[in-house]
């Protein structure tokens, strides 16, 4: 099976500090790929190295069988959906005006919109305040926003923090249905 990520001798320190130590790392295609590891093991920033947001000090990526590369970044991140850490929202903005502006930010049709908040249940939502919704109403707009544009990998961090047995139940549902229903490979 063909891996979605590859990761080799990668490495992150930050001055003296090893944070990622030599990670070789492959993620099969059409997987849910559980990354696990206690607080301060270094998994946040390894997906933050994935997308580009830090730098690696060492190592090589391979991400959708493309060489991680400042020049072809912006190209593997289009076919890449995340939810690293805590979303931010427009609270004043309804759920679907909020996918709006991923939309546009995204250069994705609108049309979109609709069909991922199905997919994460709320299309019952889609035009109340998000400073009314619940906080697993967030993470499920936030997952929504993650779609927008139909990923091929979609890097998860702790998509279930913060919130009540239901709602972990919820979301974990959703991610399970994705590599099926949508062939979208998860790194959570």
């Amino acid at each position: 099976m063909e891996s979605v990520i590859k990761t080799t001798a990668l490495t992150k320190q930050y001055s003296k500090k090893t944070v990622v130590n030599q990670l070789d790392l492959s993620v099969p295609q059409g997987s849910i790929y559980g990354f696990l590891g206690p607080n301060g093991a270094g998994k946040s920033t390894t997906m933050k190295m994935l997308l580009g947001l830090v730098k690696p000090t060492g190592g090589h990526m391979t991400i959708l069988g493309q060489n991680v590369t400042p020049s072809n970044r912006l190209s593997i991140l289009a076919n890449t959906g995340s939810l690293i850490e805590s979303p931010a929202y427009y609270g004043h903005l309804s759920g679907k005006e909020n996918l709006q502006i991923i939309c546009t930010l995204k250069n994705v049709p609108e049309k979109e919109i609709d069909h991922v908040l199905k997919i994460v249940r709320m299309d019952a939502q889609k035009d109340k305040k998000v400073r009314q919704y619940s906080l697993g109403m967030k993470q499920r707009l936030a997952l929504a926003a993650a779609l927008i544009g139909q990923p091929k990998l979609l890097l998860l961090d702790e998509p279930t923090n913060g919130l009540d047995p239901a709602g972990i139940s919820e979301m974990r549902e959703l991610i399970c249905s994705l590599p099926e229903e949508f062939g979208i490979t998860v790194l959570v």
